[in-house]
């Protein structure tokens, strides 16, 4: 019987599993991980380059990652950093493991849990959704019936849940609005093949396929904005991570496929 390692969280300290996921996908170099922290997920955790050194000391210290100096030519040699087979399992124990709802641990470590369950595979990031969905609503529930109960007279008691029922509400449209990006995803048009040859698995009908022209690639500092007409002249825009694009060659010009899977369905009518 195996027990998974005890995770400690890390929130609001640092970005440590963070940059235990990078090193999870490759090894990489110090300063190369602190550049990747900024560019992934650099509205999420925003620390400096020596902060980003510190961790990645104490994670060495306690046997989570090992270095190893790599030679280059005609420039100075490298520390090469990899992971441990603990660190993996540290890495992978606290991807599993749901942080709970407080507005802080959405910000920062389930943004960062749901960054790395694309990256990885490991998790599913629909399903990552419904279940904090459910925590955040449960949370939700418990302070609106504390609201109810709480004497009209303690005025400021009354206004400081208040505010942490809009807070859980506006939670609850983030997580909305992350289901919906994540839903839209751009395909190349020499990724269809693949992508048809996948059909079976990812239960697509003809109707989630929209071809169009990409005419608009906007990148930013962690994602990029992508928008394609159809042929009818509409218009879609989806916002994808800037390793997605990269991976997808995305550019203006070229013919992609947008592909919808939604959860919910919204309907509207004319106005007379």
């Amino acid at each position: 019987m195996s027990i998974a390692p005890k995770v400690r969280r890390s929130v609001g300290i640092a970005p440590e599993f963070a940059l235990l996921g990078f090193l999870y996908l490759e090894p990489s170099h110090g300063y190369d991980l602190h550049q990747q922290l900024s560019r992934e997920l650099g509205y999420i955790w925003n620390g400096s380059q020596s902060e980003t050194y510190n961790i990645l000391k104490r994670l060495q210290e306690r046997g989570f990652i090992k270095s190893r100096l790599v030679t280059q030519e005609k420039l100075p040699a490298r520390n090469m950093l990899f992971l441990t087979p603990s660190g993996r399992k540290r890495f992978e124990a606290w991807l599993k493991t749901p942080g709970g709802s407080g507005v802080r641990t959405i910000r920062l470590e389930f943004a960062t849990r749901l960054y790395f369950a694309g990256q990885t595979r490991i998790l599913d990031q629909q399903q990552m959704i419904d279940q904090q969905v459910a925590e955040v609503r449960a949370s939700l529930r418990k302070l609106e019936g504390d609201l109810i109960e709480l004497p009209l007279g303690e005025t400021y008691n009354r206004l400081g849940l208040e505010y942490q029922i809009l807070q859980r509400k506006s939670i609850l449209d983030w997580l909305d609005s992350c289901r919906q990006t994540l839903n839209l995803q751009f395909y190349p048009d020499d990724a269809l093949e693949t992508l048809f040859e996948k059909e079976e698995d990812m239960k697509l009908s003809a109707r989630n396929i929209l071809k169009g022209r990409v005419v608009k690639v906007t990148k930013g500092a962690v994602n990029t904005e992508v928008t394609l007409q159809l042929e009818g002249g509409e218009q879609i825009v989806s916002i994808i991570t800037n390793t997605s694009a990269e991976n997808l060659k995305l550019k203006e010009g070229g013919i992609a496929y947008a592909i919808i899977k939604a959860s919910n369905v919204m309907m509207g009518v004319d106005e007379k």
